[in-house]
């Protein structure tokens, strides 16, 4: 398994730290009463933050698993392609 570079994390950090603020503002909306039509929208707006994260995320680990599998054995390599089409496989069967 790969992890995210320290550059990677503080640009996840942020996107998460954006969507709180987002959230707390959908509460807000809520609780005063807002039109579903305007929640709605905030919601979709959230979604799209998750999946930009998602993606980065997804990204970074096909990367980081295509510059590792150089040095790694033929067995080890099968099973570090394995394991990103996985992760790969259930995400995106979760749409």
């Amino acid at each position: 398994m790969s992890t995210p570079s320290p550059t990677s994390c503080k640009q996840i950090l942020q996107r998460l730290r954006t969507l709180k603020g987002h959230l707390s503002g959908v509460e807000k909306m809520i609780e005063e009463g807002a039109d579903c039509s305007a929640i709605l929208v905030q919601i979709a707006a959230l979604s799209a933050i998750l999946e930009h994260i998602r993606d980065y995320l997804l990204e970074e680990q096909l990367e980081s698993c295509l510059r590792e599998t150089a040095r790694l054995s033929e067995e080890e390599r099968a099973r570090r392609v394995r394991e990103v089409v996985h992760t790969w496989t259930k995400l995106m069967h979760k749409k």
